[in-house]
């Protein structure tokens, strides 16, 4: 983590992609009929959004800016 932040500067959020995608993978398999969507006003970023989409959950949005971003 310090050698990111030295990197990066601070602050500095750092995700697991391994760990984002398994409990997107586990929330679709506890929910299978159901439309399983990530509360966007958490955390959003380009990256997660992706990820997101590619384990096929959905994005709860409330604003234009995580509108631009989910899209």
């Amino acid at each position: 983590l310090t050698a990111a932040a030295e990197r990066y500067g601070t602050p500095l959020y750092l995700l697991d992609e391994e760990q984002v995608r398994a409990r997107a993978r586990a929330y679709r398999a506890a929910f299978p009929e159901a439309g399983v969507h990530y509360a966007a006003k958490a955390f959003l970023c380009r990256a997660l959004v992706r990820w997101l989409a590619e384990e096929g959950l959905g994005l709860d949005v409330c604003s234009a800016g995580e509108l631009e971003l989910a899209v």
